[in-house]
């Protein structure tokens, strides 16, 4: 046993999860929904320090929901140690195989802007990325903006103004990266900017805003001008916390009610494994008490 682990607040915001003295190498299942709650809850949630195998990683991400398998097709699933493949997982790398050709997603230096995971794709989408730190994250950073507490700090006239508005989702080369692999598309369902979560009801901003492409009911103008000016309101640094990275690091966030984004950095040097699930497993929903220490195996 480690003792007891101490959750700590994220550094340099007021919001967000940190554990500290917990390794997620020999935790219960049970232990990792608490995970799941927190970040539910806290929507950000860093573990530092693991040392993870990613067999090991899926394992804990299928304790909190069900997680997204990539199809044969994808190239930037994760090899295993034998020699398999494990669908569970991505490669987030500028890395190269031995013939030139890409092994992983968003491999280019520049930065990758505000996004979420598959903002389109409303009723499929998964609730959560998991992040690890495999090797040459050191020096490297990203962001995540917490959109729930924008929300929530915004005026009732702004509230007013975004209830009931439906945003035109999609994905462009360029708009948030400048990798094309993707699909150019544009969903036409519309997704609410005020989102509900359907286990804790609370209400936040949906707004990844380099994935959205219009406003139903709105003109082009109308819609720039709106957008610009909400984000005004949402792109201040007390909803930001800023994640210098270290290997071994794991980031879990809800990709509802935040938004991240990645620094210009050297890709072909650093390896991150994604996962992505659902809250599947935490349901009815029991809010955590963060200052009730978790415990650690």
């Amino acid at each position: 046993m480690m003792g007891k682990t101490k959750v700590m607040t994220l550094k340099g915001v007021d919001w967000g999860a940190e554990l500290n003295n917990f390794s997620l190498q020999q935790i219960s299942s049970q232990e990792m929904l608490e995970v799941g709650r927190l970040v539910l809850n806290e929507l950000v949630v860093v573990i530092r320090g693991q040392e993870l195998a990613p067999r090991v990683q899926v394992d804990l991400a299928r304790s909190i929901g069900d997680v997204e398998m990539m199809p044969e097709s994808i190239w930037h699933r994760c090899p295993s140690d034998d020699n398999g493949i494990i669908s569970a997982v991505q490669r987030v790398t500028g890395q190269k195989d031995e013939k030139g050709n890409a092994t992983g997603l968003f491999g280019h230096d520049e930065d990758l802007d505000w996004h979420a995971n598959r903002a389109s794709a409303y009723r499929d989408r998964k609730d959560i990325v998991w992040l690890y730190g495999v090797h040459g994250t050191g020096g490297t950073r990203t962001s995540w903006l917490n959109t729930y507490r924008a929300y929530q700090e915004l005026s009732e006239a702004w509230k007013q103004e975004l209830k009931g508005k439906k945003g035109i989702f999609g994905y462009e080369a360029n708009r948030y990266s400048s990798f094309n692999e993707f699909k150019s598309h544009r969903e036409p369902q519309g997704i609410p900017l005020v989102y509900t979560n359907p286990l804790t009801q609370r209400q936040g901003l949906y707004f990844p805003f380099l994935q959205l492409f219009g406003i139903e009911g709105m003109s082009d103008i109308e819609f720039q001008s709106f957008v610009e000016e909400l984000k005004r309101e949402v792109l201040q640094e007390k909803y930001m916390y800023h994640h210098n990275w270290q290997d071994g690091d794991v980031v879990i966030s809800d990709q509802w009610l935040t938004i991240h984004k990645r620094y210009h950095c050297q890709m072909e040097k650093r390896l991150l494994y994604r996962i992505t699930m659902d809250y599947k497993n935490i349901s009815p929903y029991q809010q955590i008490d963060s200052s009730i220490p978790l415990s650690s195996s």
